[in-house]
């Protein structure tokens, strides 16, 4: 991995505000049986977080491990647990979606790390219920990710528009934001949850 990851201890930060954030959102909700979504493969996190929570992984599958782990998440937790859905989640999210039928359980935790775009970065609003929590990384600037400002000029151009979709979200009003985390030492790059508006 990159030098700087290591050094900032990027991914354990990041590892330790995802997990915090959805073990705090399932002590919240006693008794409920959770639907976790997630776009880009980490299930495992979420499934030992919110031990009574199914998660549902979005992912390219373009790594070598993710089927064989998927497999095998699935044979550890249970394949009433865990589900993976392969394929570029542009297309696979949509698609999911649409085949819920209208009462469904939609996501009450949703985490964004898939494609790194402005449409991709937004996907997880069609699996979220109103009020979930949202959890997402690759933020420039708090100012950015609270709509603050013109994008250009409070996000940057890092992270190839992942971060224009949660400027956006925040300015139209369904990306509320609760609680953020830096790496320390690494103030450039923000671990965020938020809520889901509407």
């Amino acid at each position: 991995s990159p030098g700087w990851i290591s050094k900032y201890k990027y991914g354990s930060a990041k590892s330790s505000f995802i997990f915090n954030e959805t073990c705090a959102h399932a002590h919240a909700s006693p008794g409920e049986l959770l639907q976790i979504c997630e776009i880009g493969f980490n299930g495992v996190l979420f499934l030992e977080a919110a031990p009574a929570a199914r998660v549902l992984s979005f992912d390219l599958g373009d790594m070598p491990w993710a089927k064989k782990q998927a497999a095998l998440l699935s044979r550890a937790y249970g394949a009433a647990r865990f589900q993976a859905v392969f394929g570029s989640s542009d297309e696979t999210v949509p698609s999911y979606s649409s085949r819920l039928p209208k009462k469904a359980s939609k996501c009450d935790v949703a985490f964004s790390d898939g494609g790194k775009t402005e449409s991709l970065g937004c996907n997880f609003r069609q699996l979220a219920r109103p009020q979930a929590l949202l959890l997402f990384d690759e933020i420039t600037s708090l100012a950015c990710v609270r709509g603050e400002g013109e994008r250009e000029d409070s996000c940057g151009h890092a992270w190839q528009g992942t971060t224009y979709a949660y400027h956006r979200a925040s300015r139209e009003g369904w990306l509320r934001i609760d609680r953020c985390a830096w790496p320390p030492g690494l103030e450039g790059v923000l671990h965020a949850s938020a809520h889901h508006g509407a």
